[in-house]
């Protein structure tokens, strides 16, 4: 039996007047939240220590794939491309619920207020007992056979401590700005959240980090300090949407498959945004679903775009976001502006390199030398080498800070 670890962290209930806030906005947490780590990732007020302890010891293997990222970046987009390049694009196989038949969920149980849950479960199963026929929890099952696919919103340092070096995990990071609006739409949408207010009022609970499995920026640097693990892949969803089939092959190669443009372009095509809210295997559109949805507020798969946002918040709501995508901007932006300051730094040493060779006058008598020097200067170092990521180093736990 695998070592078990102890959960690094203690639930603590938030303030009254915050949980009388939250309570009030989300009918479906009578309960509020609870801060659930040393940066205050929030969970449902009734989530256990016992049910933390079991996610942070879910078990491993070397064949399962792990996708871990906050809500609303994109995940059931990744999730169904991920499982298809690792299934030899087994589109039959994907004829099914994306969940819980073939990616489990860890967090779910933790993210529902249980008090609610019994409430409209019980509720249905008076007036409406068909609906529940064949309802599989969307946890799913732990012991199927490997390899498995798992989904998890919590921060990387609340799973497993030895998951990175047991298993390919994947990050999909996202402009706050557009998870937040996507996250509102979604909160609005499942019965499970029933968050009754407007964006305004969601944005400024998000940004305080006072919804369920937030604050995320502290989760988005958590990942990108740890981005050159070697069982780490991290996804941009605006580098998706800009260059998909790019974005296929590099997953791909992660997963140790090749396959050729035709095939990543008929995948391409199946993961568009219009096939993709046709597809009930993942718009959740049947079933249980059904009972759980708030009508008149959408559907699961919205636009899938980026900047959406700006048609949604105001200026003043836009400006108090500034530093909270600021962080974002820059972990995304980071690689391109070190190779740039590196370019500008090696001609700037070219210059002045040349500046003090040609002062020489026996440099200046031997021009043809003296440009062929010159010309080495420029390409004296690759920057793209210079920051490329190291051979793997030995594999590092995430390791957690206990409070």
């Amino acid at each position: 039996m695998a070592e078990q670890h102890e959960y690094p962290f203690k639930l603590r209930k938030l303030d009254e007047a915050t949980n009388q806030r939250i309570a009030t906005a989300f009918r479906s947490y009578p309960n509020g939240f609870q801060s659930a780590n040393h940066f205050g990732f929030k969970l449902s007020g009734t989530a256990t220590e016992e049910q933390l302890k079991a996610a942070y010891n879910y078990p491993l293997d070397p064949r399962d794939i792990w996708l871990v990222s906050p809500p609303k970046n994109g995940n059931t987009w990744a999730q169904e491309m991920i499982w298809l390049l690792a299934n030899d694009l087994d589109y039959k196989g994907a004829a099914q619920p994306l969940m819980p038949n073939r990616w489990n969920f860890l967090d779910f149980p933790l993210v529902n207020d249980a008090d609610w849950e019994k409430g409209f479960f019980g509720n249905l199963m008076a007036t409406k007992p068909e609906a529940l026929e064949g309802a599989a929890p969307m946890s799913g099952d732990p012991n199927r056979p490997s390899p498995k696919f798992i989904k998890s919103h919590l921060a990387l340092s609340m799973n497993n401590p030895d998951l990175l070096d047991t298993c390919k995990t994947f990050y999909v990071a996202r402009n706050p700005k557009d998870a937040c609006l996507s996250f509102f739409k979604h909160c609005r949408l499942w019965k499970n959240h029933d968050f009754v207010e407007d964006l305004e009022s969601f944005a400024e609970l998000y940004m305080a980090g006072n919804i369920f499995e937030t604050p995320v920026v502290p989760c988005i640097v958590e990942a990108w300090n740890l981005r050159h693990h070697p069982n780490l892949c991290m996804i941009f969803y605006e580098e998706l949407q800009r260059d998909l089939p790019g974005q296929l092959r590099r997953i791909a190669q992660f997963l140790g498959k090749s396959y050729s443009d035709a095939e990543l372009e008929k995948l391409a095509q199946h993961l568009h945004i219009d096939s993709f809210r046709k597809n009930p295997y993942v718009n959740m559109t049947e079933g249980l679903a059904k009972e759980m949805i708030n009508q008149g507020e959408g559907s699961f798969i919205r636009k899938g775009v980026v900047g959406d946002w700006n048609n949604h918040f105001s200026p003043e709501l836009s400006a108090r976001y500034i530093c909270i995508s600021s962080v974002f901007h820059l972990t995304e932006s980071c690689t391109s502006l070190t190779v740039t300051l590196v370019i500008t730094l090696r001609k700037f040493i070219s210059l002045i390199f040349s500046i003090w060779y040609f002062s020489n006058p026996f440099h200046r008598e031997h021009w043809i030398g003296s440009l062929l020097v010159f010309a080495g200067t420029l390409v004296f170092t690759d920057p793209f080498k210079l920051f490329a990521p190291a051979p793997a180093p030995a594999a590092q736990k995430v390791k957690a800070k206990a409070q």
